[in-house]
């Protein structure tokens, strides 16, 4: 076998391990078949894409950058280069290649449907509107631009337009990721729980794996609406998926806590400082568990801890406060909650 043939044959074989979700086994085939003949740039275009399900969109900004080198005026390309690049934060950048592809093909939908998230990013939400209605000249039905631009309206408050540009994802595209539970944050940001909770089972029951995320805010809601069985059901599958996630040992803590739990709460608290010894708050629940436990001297401990932490957070002091109360520490309570008065002398609760 010559390398020529070699370099094919390992492009292949990427192509089937990128497939079966072997990110990094197809990215070593592909870079090994780019240095045998590094002037097809499909084969940088297919790095590239790789790179970006692994999560590097660095490397894979290089690589479509390599790709263009060889092939500048594909539109393709640059789309992906410039919706990486917008995940980078990195805005100038991509509209810069937005721009390019407007001179190589005006009619190119996607790259108007993708400028709606650079500027709803930017914040320069009446620029994501034009991207949006631009879009829909071209292709009048596209249900990633309803999502995206149901996320700009997110972003400025406008929960009802946002529910409805999600609604419309979804009815061009059932399947279409997530868009049933952004209509559920839009819901909870709302106050109505019960949309939200009805919009998270609707994900949870497409089929899909649940993001680690979505699976946390949903047994939070269930928690706000004290279905404890059913948060409990919600974090497990969590655990399951990510049982060295601080964020997960957090949530079932903050259960084991209201299911006056006790010991349960402190192993997963403690969990939590192991994992990330500087989680927010994670000093004050492992103190609120140990004085619920019994151990007041521990959790006092456990408090003062938090409040060299908590700076000027006026709601970690305030509960640092109460709990040293409970734990009787009267003279350091009294300080912490004269420091909240200070901070914030109009809160009646102060």
């Amino acid at each position: 076998m010559n390398d020529w043939t070699d370099a094919e044959t390992r492009v292949e074989r990427a192509q089937q391990l990128y497939e079966r979700g072997r990110w990094v086994e197809a990215a070593s085939e592909l870079r090994a078949a780019i240095e045998i003949n590094p002037y097809n740039p499909s084969w940088h275009f297919n790095l590239a894409l790789t790179l970006e399900a692994m999560g590097d969109y660095e490397l894979a900004c290089e690589a479509f950058g390599s790709a263009l080198r060889l092939q500048g005026d594909d539109v393709e390309t640059l789309n992906c280069l410039a919706v990486d690049l917008t995940r980078l934060g990195h805005y100038a950048d991509a509209l810069e290649h937005f721009r390019r592809i407007d001179e190589l093909d005006g009619n190119y939908e996607p790259s108007y449907c993708n400028r709606i998230v650079t500027y709803s990013e930017m914040g320069d939400h009446e620029k994501a509107e034009l991207m949006f209605y631009r879009a829909r000249q071209i292709k009048n039905e596209c249900p990633l631009c309803y999502y995206n631009i149901g996320s700009s309206f997110y972003a400025r408050g406008q929960y009802d337009r946002a529910i409805y540009c999600w609604r419309e994802a979804v009815r061009l595209d059932p399947s279409h990721p997530l868009a049933n539970v952004r209509i559920a944050e839009a819901f909870w940001a709302k106050g109505d729980r019960a949309q939200a909770r009805e919009h998270y089972a609707k994900e949870l029951a497409s089929g899909r794996t649940a993001e680690v995320g979505t699976l946390l805010d949903f047994g939070e809601l269930l928690m706000e609406l004290g279905e404890l069985e059913e948060a409990g059901i919600a974090f497990g599958k969590a655990l399951e998926q990510a049982s060295d996630d601080a964020s997960v040992h957090f949530c079932l803590g903050e259960l084991a806590l209201r299911l006056g739990q006790d010991a349960q709460a402190e192993t997963h608290f403690r969990k939590v400082l192991e994992l990330d010894r500087k989680y927010p708050s994670a000093h004050l629940k492992l103190g609120e568990a140990l004085i619920r436990g019994g151990r007041v001297q521990e959790g006092a401990k456990q408090l003062i801890l938090e409040l060299r932490r908590a700076g000027e957070d006026c709601q970690t002091l305030k509960e640092v406060g109460k709990l040293l109360l409970e734990a009787h520490r009267c003279r350091q309570a009294n300080l912490v909650l004269r420091r909240v008065v200070r901070l914030d002398p109009d809160d009646p609760q102060s």
